[in-house]
């Protein structure tokens, strides 16, 4: 049984569920245009290079995921911008991620440990 809504309160939910989408896609964008690239250290600390080469420290969010074949890191950088990372296991040398995932299985003792998940 479907619940029926008035026309108005669907096109209302709607455009709010399309605005909040684009919001997060806006956000997402963002994120991959400031970034050229990422480190982490063997602490476990990910450290945030924009295309000036500058480093500022990055905090790992909840909704990161480290997968056989890709990786999909949420971060938020010191100013409190929200930023993504999809990478995939083919683009990086096999011992890099190799330390991800050794990073990664011991949890929030070594990566993320300062983080604010």
């Amino acid at each position: 049984a479907a619940i029926r809504l008035p026309l108005l309160l669907t096109l209302l939910l709607g455009t709010l569920w399309v605005a909040v989408a684009v919001a997060r896609f806006a956000r997402t964008r963002a994120g991959f245009q400031r970034v050229a690239a990422f480190a982490l250290d063997d602490t476990g600390a990910v450290s945030i290079i924009d295309y000036h080469n500058s480093a500022e420290q990055a905090f790992l969010m909840p909704g990161s995921r480290v997968l056989p074949a890709f990786a999909w890191l949420r971060m938020l950088a010191e100013d409190g911008h929200e930023l993504t990372e999809l990478l995939f296991a083919a683009s990086q040398p096999g011992r890099e991620w190799r330390r991800l995932h050794i990073l990664w299985r011991l949890g929030n003792t070594l990566i993320g440990a300062t983080s604010r998940n």
